[in-house]
Order: structure tokens, then sequence, then C-alpha cells
């Protein structure tokens, strides 16, 4: 189990160095130490290098202190120039070849030589990142420089072939190192160009590799793995245990839960790993939160952990504001974060804060809770009386229409004059309607209160009798030195911290600065975005777990890793890992949801969000198709529904040498304009959000957006401007896509079929969606997804599926509710239901559920689609025959109640 523990963490190491990387120019001088003559190390034609005495035992000692905190890198070939980074232009220094290094003295002499030349090899890390802003998109690297990354010429004629804007001729000087002297008179007069120049830099790690790679020795070092990470990695699975299933407190939770989202619930409860599959707009963060409170309710603790600071945010969101769970949760994680959690301990060991003064007994938690139970088994009991009500239904109607089809003289009347009082109490299941919906109001309330108490309750507790706990966390976070930092958490008791806080959210990378590396600290973790992270930054997440849920989208965009094929392939030789071990997945390639994916046992595992509440019908049509089969319910879909909200503007532009398609962006940027002075006066403006897939557009709008808009008018519609992967996660009331592609540039229109991120492109709108093109879909091949999503966008209708005809029964309650001007479909598919009756009138719905006629609308709805059409901002209710047959003035009259027309007693 090591070694497959050293592979994720050799290709996290190597894949993770590059940061930092770009002002090398601006290190310090005690951080860096230039080269001189010839770098006779990269070269090959040296083992080890030596270095003047003074700067290197400098940087030396330097390198032993910040072992955690910075790499020591030797790098090589030196770009200079200006680059658009980060959406903005920065004069950068930075290397096309590093490696990580080690200065070793021996004797009164100090060396530098490559880690890797230890074992035999010594191979430069290419700087993709630079590439990719230097070439043409698509431009791939060749194998030959992968495997002689100092061939000078070689990158000369590759970057020659890829137009990119730089001289690189001084390269044909190497290994021969070019004065600093000529180098910054060359900054000076250049535009951007490549020297034969080698620097020593100990480059401040990332947030994530300099906790991370820590973390990993840590957890390599280990005799015990969590559950979770045993179930992932043990070549012998532990036998399960017979342990008696947890019963879930979903039904003291606030608001309706899906079949899907209890599930979820239940996997998190009862299995060591689980997963949840979460398509655009299908509530993922919702859910999310709705387990982090189910699993409080239980006593329980939870870590929360994504790749991006953004997904943690928006989950801490939602437990903030519809679960009231503020005062339960620490955010920890970036800078600004550490600020405001010292500012939350403090404030608690000062008195300053909400229950210094509030003491909750444990006599009032059990009363709240209490209380919440009843009202539940109030809630059940009118469940089963809202069932019996409509099974009666189903057999009084069943015998009055056959009583009807017989035409029977007598027997019809005295059935009618029997059965009046009971199938006048049909129009009880109304009156247990609405008592239901009252209580499950009621019960939201309670539920929230009762998590108030829960909460106030366990800080009051920890204040009273293990305040020191709160005093050594706050000397953790505080400490700036690793080692100060780790035995201030060896004094933490942190069984007693999650009393207080049993919700912890974070950033995979910042997991280490606010909690030890301990194992099963937490009952459950959950990673979200699990496929945009990577495996080896997950695992000590996991080894913090007593059990772990992955949340993510196989269909949406995955991590990005600069590491080669033939690099990793070269650690999994290299520790000897057999190709078919368990739990070996590409680093490169393969997510932690891929991980998990393919090591759970048995589908009762994964939970599938099916709802989709975001995007207008339109919007997400293409995706339901191509990518989810159908799957998905829309949820947004009415009669109502139309087209209008996909919008096409066709111009004639022409992509430039660095690939931007002035026209384009010039109507892009009209819309923009138009769209931003029509909601001038709104009082609720849309959000807008503009994307191209192609980073070079992107770059190009941004400027555009900056010179053109006001940082006022840009706050006011959170106007975002990114590539599909800046907007993961993401949603805006209207998008605005720019596909740049014309039909002379086949690479580029190729490299839109990536599913992922085309699917992640276009299911960003929630209202409308504009697409700016320079081509339409005959001139791309059959099965490019731009070309299908084109084609059908042209072919989207509204499809209402529905029938003309229903039985007497149906025909006889349209009729009826037409007379009083109100909109009617019959057997209409709304949320993969089919509606006996859909009605409208005015902007309000109601779907009537028929109840009793023999025929195939007889049977009834069970609760949980009332609540699952309560979800989609539709009304239910039931109608049965008897009772209309019997009391129709009476049906008509509450049916006209729902929608706010004045009743009546006759219908015409």
């Amino acid at each position: 189990m090591q070694g497959i523990l050293s592979y994720y963490k050799q290709c996290f190491a190597h894949d993770s160095a590059e940061i930092n990387l770009w002002s090398c120019h601006k290190l310090a001088e005690q951080d860096q130490l230039l080269l001189q003559g010839e770098d006779e190390l990269a070269s090959g034609f040296l083992p080890r290098l030596p270095l003047p005495h003074t700067l290197a035992s400098t940087l030396m000692n330097r390198s032993a202190l910040y072992l955690r905190e910075r790499v020591l890198l030797h790098c090589s070939l030196f770009f200079s120039g200006t680059l658009e980074l980060n959406g903005e232009r920065r004069k950068v220094v930075t290397p096309l070849l590093y490696r990580e290094c080690q200065i070793q003295a021996d004797g009164d002499e100090i060396f530098l030589q490559a880690s890797e030349s230890l074992t035999g090899q010594n191979p430069f890390t290419i700087n993709e990142a630079l590439l990719e802003k230097l070439v043409v998109e698509g431009h791939s690297l060749t194998q030959d420089l992968r495997d002689n990354p100092t061939d000078v010429s070689g990158w000369i004629a590759w970057l020659r072939a890829g137009q990119a804007d730089v001289d690189a001729t001084q390269l044909l000087h190497f290994p021969k190192l070019i004065d600093e002297e000529v180098f910054e008179g060359l900054r000076r007069k250049r535009k951007g160009f490549l020297v034969s120049r080698s620097q020593l830099v100990l480059a401040e790690r990332s947030l994530a590799s300099r906790g991370i790679l820590h973390e990993l020795d840590l957890l390599m070092a280990t005799p015990d793995l969590s559950p979770p990470l045993q179930a992932l990695f043990a070549e012998q699975q532990p036998s399960p245990q017979s342990k008696r299933q947890v019963t879930t407190q979903q039904d003291c939770l606030p608001g309706l839960l899906s079949n899907a989202q209890m599930q979820a619930l239940n996997i998190a409860a009862n299995h060591t790993l689980g997963q949840i599959s979460g398509p655009p707009g299908t509530g993922k963060s919702y859910t999310i939160a709705t387990i982090a409170a189910e699993q409080i309710l239980r006593g329980k603790s939870v870590l929360i952990a994504a790749h991006t600071d953004v997904a943690v945010d928006v989950i801490a969101d939602k437990l903030q504001q519809q679960f009231q769970l503020g005062s339960s949760l620490i955010r920890a994680g970036s800078p600004q974060f550490i600020k405001q959690l010292k500012s939350q301990v403090d404030d608690m060991l000062n008195g300053i804060h909400p229950v210094a003064n509030k003491k909750v007994t444990d006599i009032a938690l059990q009363k709240a809770y209490k209380q919440l139970e009843i009202v539940t088994r109030q809630q059940a009991k009118l469940e089963q009386s809202f069932t019996r009500h409509c099974k009666r239904a189903i057999g009084r109607g069943q015998k009055l229409a056959r009583l009807e089809q017989q035409k029977s003289r007598w027997r019809l009347p005295c059935y009618n004059w029997f059965y009046r009082g009971g199938i006048r109490r049909f129009s009880r299941q109304w009156e247990v309607l609405d008592s239901l919906n009252g209580l499950i109001a009621q019960k939201e309330k309670l539920s929230l209160e009762y998590l108030q108490l829960a909460t106030s309750h366990r800080q009051s507790r920890l204040l009273q009798n293990k305040r020191s706990s709160l005093v050594n966390f706050a000397k953790a976070i505080r400490a700036r030195q690793s080692a100060k930092q780790l035995e201030a958490f060896y004094n933490t008791d942190f069984s007693a911290l999650q009393q207080t806080f049993p919700i912890w959210l974070s950033s995979l990378a910042n997991l280490h600065r606010v909690m030890p590396l301990q194992q099963e600290m937490f009952d459950l973790v959950i990673i979200d975005e699990a496929t945009q992270a990577n495996i080896a930054e997950c695992l000590p997440a996991l080894q913090r777990a007593k059990a772990a849920l992955v949340v993510g989208d196989s269909k949406q965009l995955r991590h990005f890793s600069f590491l080669s094929r033939e690099k990793q392939a070269s650690i999994q030789t290299q520790l000897g890992i057999a190709p078919d071990r368990r739990g070996l997945l590409s680093y490169r390639d393969a997510s932690m949801l891929d991980l998990v994916s393919g090591s759970l046992s048995g589908q009762a595992q994964v939970a599938f969000l099916d709802e989709h509440f975001r995007s207008k019908p339109e919007l997400i049509q293409f995706s339901n198709q191509a990518f989810y089969q159908n799957a998905l319910k829309v949820m947004q879909h009415r009669p109502c529904t139309s087209s209008g909200h996909l919008h096409r503007i066709q111009v004639d532009g022409m992509r430039d040498a660095k690939g931007v398609n002035l026209l384009e962006a010039e109507a892009l940027m009209d819309k923009l304009a138009k769209l931003i002075e029509e909601q001038a006066d709104a009082l609720v403006p849309s959000s807008i959000g503009v994307l191209s897939c192609f980073r070079h557009q992107t770059e190009y709008l941004s400027k555009q957006i900056i010179a053109r808009f006001s940082l006022a008018q840009i706050e006011r519609h959170q106007l975002r401007i990114a590539t599909p992967f800046g907007f993961q996660g993401e949603e805006r009331d209207i998008m605005l896509l720019s596909f740049s592609v014309t039909a002379q540039d086949s690479r580029a229109a190729a490299y839109l079929n990536r599913a992922d991120m085309f699917n992640v492109a276009i299911t960003r709108a929630k209202q409308a969606q504009w697409l700016f093109l320079s081509l339409d879909e005959t001139a791309l091949p059959n099965n490019n997804l731009l070309a299908k999503y084109l084609t059908s966008a042209t072919q989207f209708e509204a499809k209402h599926n529905y029938v003309d005809a229903l039985d007497e029964f149906g025909q006889s309650v349209t009729q009826a509710l037409e007379a009083k001007g109100i909109t009617v479909w019959r057997a209409y598919h709304m949320a993969g239901l089919e509606l006996d009756i859909l009605c409208r009138y005015g902007d309000q719905y109601l779907a009537i559920d028929l109840i009793g006629y023999p025929g195939p609308w007889e049977d009834f709805f069970e609760v949980n689609l009332y609540k699952l059409l309560q979800r989609a901002g539709v009304s239910l209710m039931p109608l049965s025959y008897g009772l209309w047959s019997q009391q129709q003035a009476l049906c008509i009259d509450h049916i006209c109640k729902q929608f706010g027309i004045a009743p009546t007693q006759e219908v015409a």
C-alpha cells in the first residue's frame, strides 16, 4: 500500500512544482543563486556542479529551514517578456525547464546536484504553463523534446512551428550562460525572448504542494490507514462488519427532499465510501448541506472539502442562509479565512458571542426535539390518512362507474343515497392536504429552531468545561512555524472543538493549516467537485475520515495536469507497481471521482441527482440528451415553456494569428452593452457571464469589458468572463458565448469536441443564452459537438406531451374548468410524471389527480409525488370521481379557490 501512496505523492510533486516561477527576477537575494559560466549539470556533462561557498551555504541553510514551505529548483532556459496572467498583463522572467535539486556539502566544497540523480535519473520538468501562453492552441509538444528537454535547436524549431512570437536564437549558446548585464539589456530592448540562463530558486511552494506533500509523507509513514483509504487501496478488502443499519434523521430536516437526496443521506450514514453524481443545476450543493445538517442531528462531525474555495463557499452559504448553521461551522483555508477564524475564536474566548450569555439546558434541548418528533408523527399520520382516503375513493368511484354503465334504475340512486355521506367526506382529502402543508411548514420552523438550540448547547458546554481547547486552537492557527503549529495542535482537544464546530469547510490545499493529520478525525468527509480534484490532494482528507462521500459529475470538467504520461509511467516502473494494482489509476487523467467509482462494491453506494432546477428547458435540452440520456427531470418545464431563450447571432468573423475573432468580440460587446442599458433601472438586475472556450478570445474580451464598462456596472451584474474552466460550479442568469471558430479552423473546432468542457460551457445560463458564431453547422463534421448543438438549437420546440381525449370523468372536469376561463392540458408530462390534468390561470399552475374512475387514470399519486411537484413549484390536488358526481359545484369552487377565482354554485 505504501507503494501506491508513493506513486501518487511523486506524481503530485512533479505536477505542482512549477507554481510561483513567473517572477524569478524579483526573488529576494537570499532565495536565489545565479549560475555563471556554463551549466554543465543541465547539459549532463557533470553529475554535480561546484557552487560559490558563501552564497550556496546561505541558500542551503534556508532550504533546510523551510523544507515544508519551499522547494529548491534548478531552473534553466529562461523566457523574458510580457504575458497575460489571470486577466492581467505582467512582465515575467520564468524558466522553460526546472527540476528539484539539492545543495550538499562535501568537505569544504559545496555542490549542486539534481534530486533525481541519486536514483540515476535527472529529468527536467517542462514548464507547460509557459508554453501554453506562447504557442497557438492545439500545438502539441513533441516526444523528442519530452525525451531531450535541453535540445535547444529542437525548441527553436518547435516554437517557430507553433507561431510563437518569441526570439529563441539566444538558446543556441547553451550550455554557455548569458551574462546577467547582457540579459538585463535584452530585457529593456526585446519584447519576448528565450536565453541560455540558469538559476537556483528557493521557490515558495503553492499552498497545495506545501501542505499536501508534507502530509503525504506523514501518510506514507503511518502504520494505519483510515477505513475509506483501506477501501480504496487495500489488496484484501476488510470483511464487512455486521452493524445495525443507521436510521437517518431525514424527517427532522427542513425542506422537501427528493428520493435521490434521501438515498444520499442513507449512503452517508451507512457506508464507508459513497458517491453522489450531480449534473448541472440539480442541487448538488444543497444536497451536501442537507447531509451535513443531518449528521449534526445525530451528533456527528463533518469535513467538507473541495479543490477550489469557490465550491466550498457555495456550500457554506447554503448552510448559513438555508439552514442557519453559521455558528456551527468553521470556514477555514486561505489567509482571509484564517483571519476570520482567529476573530471568531477570539470573540468566543472573550464572551463576544451569541451563546456567551445564553444557557441551553439538556431539558430545553430535549423539549425542542420532542416537539419536532410530535410534528413528524402527526405528518406521518396525516399522510397515512390521506392514502386511506384515496384508496377508498378508488373503490367508491369504480363501483359508482359500474352502476352508471349498467344504467340501473334503482341501484344507482340507492347507492348514491346510501353512500352520500361517505362520498362527501372525500372532500376531506383537501383538508388533510392543507393540514399536511401546514405541518411541513411548522416542521421546517421547528427543525431550524432545534438546530440552533443544539448548536448553542454544544458551544455553551465547550466554553464552560473545555475552554483550554479553544485557547490551544487559537495558538495553533497563529503559529507561523511548522513545529510550533504542530505542538499547539497536539495540545488541542479536537473532539471537544468538534462538538462546538461540528462542520468544517476548507479547500483541500489548506487543510494542513487548520488541523493535524489525525486518523478518523471526522465522522464524515465530503469531497465536492471531485472530478476537479486530483487523487493525491484528496488522500490526506480521507485519512481524517471514518467514512467518505465524493460528489461530482463525470460529464463535467476534470482536473488538469501538466505531468507527462512518460514521467507517470517512469514513476510507476521505478516503484515496481504492477499495472493491475488495486487503486492504481492515471494521476494525470483520473480524478478522485473515478477512483471512488471504481472501488465501490455496489450501486447502493451511488446516488444520482436527477431533478434539474437551474435552466429553462430549452437551455438544458441538448445536455440532457447528449450527456445524460434524458435522465434529468427538468423542473422548470411548463405548458408555457417556449423557445426564445437560446439566441444565435451570426457574424462573418475570422481568427487572427493569435486566435482572436474581432468581429465576434465586437458583436458580443454590443449585445452586452445593450443588455446592461436595458436593465439600468431594474431593481434586481440579471447576472451576466461571458464565456469562450479559447483563452486568447477570453483575454481579448476581458480587456474590452474592463475598458468599456465601469466597475459599478461589472459588480451590479456580477459580470464574469472566463473559459469553461473558470465557470465550473458557476451560473448566471444570462450567458454570452463566443465560439470564435470559422470554417477554416478545423483544429480549433476539434478542440471544441471535448465533451466535459463543452457540457460545462453550454449549461451555465438560467434564463437566456446568446451564441456568437462565425460559421454554421454545415461547415463542421456531423459528429462535432458544436454542430450537434447548433442543429439541436434550431430544432427545439416546447414539446408538450399530452393527449386530447380523456375518459368521461376527465372530459367532464376539463369542460367545466374551461368554462371558468381556466386553460387545461390532459395527461400532461412534467418532471418525469404524467399529470392527469394540468391547469393554468394567469401565471399560476395546478395539477389535478383524478381518482377512482376505471381506466388508466383511476389510481392516485403517492404523497412523495405531491412533494416532488411542490419542489417544482406546482400544487397538486386530488379529485375523486364519486365526489365529482355528487358535488360538482363544490369541487369547482375548491379549484377556483386555488386560483383566487370567486366561487360560484353553478357551472354554465
